[in-house]
C-alpha cells in the first residue's frame, strides 16, 4: 500500500451484532486490521452511513434539573432548538438528562443538524423546516424526526475493518469530520522516552457548522522536553544539568505502546459504552483519545466509569459541540498537560519505571 496516500475512506461499518447487547464484549468475528505506514495525514471524511439511531423522540423524554429535588421535562420545541444550534446552549441545558422507560435516567444524547450536510439539499430543507416550526403538530413531528433518525443520528458502531499505523520517526496526523465513525489505531515502535500529543477541533470554513478534529502524535527523538518548564533540550548536549540527567534516566515508553483515536460523536449515546469496552478489549490501548465527546464535565465521569483507565483529562465542549477526552493508564505511561484552550489540548507522554511486578518505581532525584 502506498504510504503517501492522504485521504482514507474506510468501508461502511457493519453492526457488531443485531442486538448490540451492552453485556457482550466480543464481536461475531475478530476485527480485520490493516497495518500501514503513513507519513502523510490520514483524513476521514466519509459520513456515518444510515443505521438505527441510538435515541428517538418517540421513546425519550428530555429532563432538566431545576433544584436538587425538582426536575422538569422540556418541550419538543426546546429539543428542536438544541438540535438546530448545539453550540449556543443555555446553561440550564448543559446538564440535560434523558429518561427512557426501563433504562431510567442518563446524560442526554441529542443529534445535531450539522451532521446531515452531506444529504441532498431538499432533504436538509425539509428537516430544518420540521425543526423550526412550533409544537402545533408535535405528534406528527416526533414521528417525522423518528423516521429521519437513521440519517440524522445513526449509531456510532465500530467498523469491522480497522486501520493500524506504525509510528516510527515521523509525526502521525489524524483528521476526522464530526459526522464520521473514524477510528485509527497507532503503535509506537521506536525506543522513545517522550512523545508529544496535540488534540483539537475547529469549525470547517464556509459556515456550514461542520467541524474537524485533529490529533497529532509526534515522537521526540532528537529533542527532549522538560515537562515542568516546556524547555527543549538536545539529548547529546555536553554540559549536563540535573534536569538533563533525570531525563536520561527516564524510562522509555512501553514497548509497542498502543494509542487509539476515535471520533466518538457523543459519549452519552447508549451505544458508546459497549462499543468502548469492545474496542478496549480488542486492542488494549495505553492511551485513548476521544474527540466530539459533546458532554459536560459533570456528566463525563459516569460515562467513562468501568472502562479500565485510572487517569483522564477533559476539554469540555462548547455548549454541546466538540469536546476532547484523554484516557490513560497511569501504571503504563505518565502524561503531562502542557497547555490547553477551549478547543484543544497539548500534552507530553513519558514512560514509567516499573519493578518486577509491574508497579511504578519512584526514582530519587540527584
Amino acid at each position: 500500500m502506498d504510504p503517501n496516500w492522504r485521504e482514507f475512506d474506510p468501508p461502511s461499518p457493519p453492526p457488531i451484532s443485531p442486538s448490540l447487547s451492552p453485556l457482550s464484549l466480543s464481536p461475531e468475528s475478530p476485527p480485520r486490521i490493516h497495518r500501514v505506514r503513513a507519513e502523510a495525514p490520514l483524513i476521514f471524511t466519509r459520513p456515518a452511513l444510515p443505521l438505527l439511531p441510538d435515541t428517538s423522540p418517540l421513546f425519550v423524554d428530555y429532563i432538566i434539573t431545576k433544584t436538587e429535588e425538582e426536575i422538569a421535562e422540556i418541550s419538543l420545541s426546546e429539543v428542536k432548538k438544541l438540535i438546530l444550534d448545539p453550540k449556543n446552549v443555555e446553561r440550564k441545558y448543559k446538564e440535560l438528562l434523558m429518561y427512557v422507560s426501563g433504562a431510567g435516567f442518563s446524560p442526554a444524547h441529542l443529534p445535531q443538524i450539522h451532521d446531515v450536510e452531506y444529504l441532498p439539499e431538499v432533504t436538509q430543507i425539509s428537516l430544518k423546516w420540521i425543526l423550526r416550526r412550533g409544537d402545533e403538530a408535535e405528534v406528527v413531528d416526533r414521528e417525522l424526526l423518528h423516521n429521519f433518525g437513521p440519517w440524522l443520528d445513526p449509531q456510532a458502531l465500530l467498523p469491522h475493518h480497522r486501520t493500524q499505523v506504525q509510528v516510527r520517526l515521523h509525526p502521525l496526523t489524524f483528521t476526522a469530520r464530526n459526522n464520521t465513525n473514524a477510528i485509527l489505531l497507532a503503535n509506537i515502535l521506536p525506543m522513545l522516552k517522550q512523545m508529544k500529543v496535540w488534540a483539537s477541533w475547529e469549525e470547517v470554513k464556509g459556515g456550514s457548522g461542520l467541524r474537524e478534529a485533529e490529533v497529532i502524535l509526534k515522537p521526540q527523538r532528537d529533542i527532549w522536553i522538560y515537562p515542568e518548564t516546556e524547555e527543549a533540550v538536545l539529548p547529546w548536549r555536553m554540559e549536563e544539568s540535573a534536569e538533563l540527567r533525570r531525563l536520561k534516566r527516564q524510562p522509555h515508553l512501553p514497548c509497542n505502546m498502543s494509542v487509539i483515536m476515535w471520533n466518538v460523536r457523543g459519549i452519552s449515546r447508549p451505544s458508546f459504552k459497549p462499543n468502548a469496552k469492545l474496542l478496549i478489549h480488542n486492542h488494549s490501548p495505553d492511551l485513548l483519545i476521544l474527540v466530539e465527546t459533546q458532554v459536560s464535565r459533570q456528566n463525563t465521569g459516569c460515562m467513562i466509569q468501568g472502562l479500565g483507565f485510572d487517569s483522564s483529562h477533559l476539554v469540555e465542549p462548547t455548549g454541546r459541540v466538540g469536546g476532547i477526552l484523554l484516557l490513560w493508564k497511569a501504571e503504563r505511561i505518565k502524561l503531562h498537560i502542557l497547555g490547553e484552550n477551549s478547543q484543544g489540548v497539548y500534552a507530553l507522554v513519558e514512560g514509567i519505571q516499573t519493578g518486577i511486578q509491574g508497579h511504578p518505581v519512584h526514582i530519587r532525584e540527584a
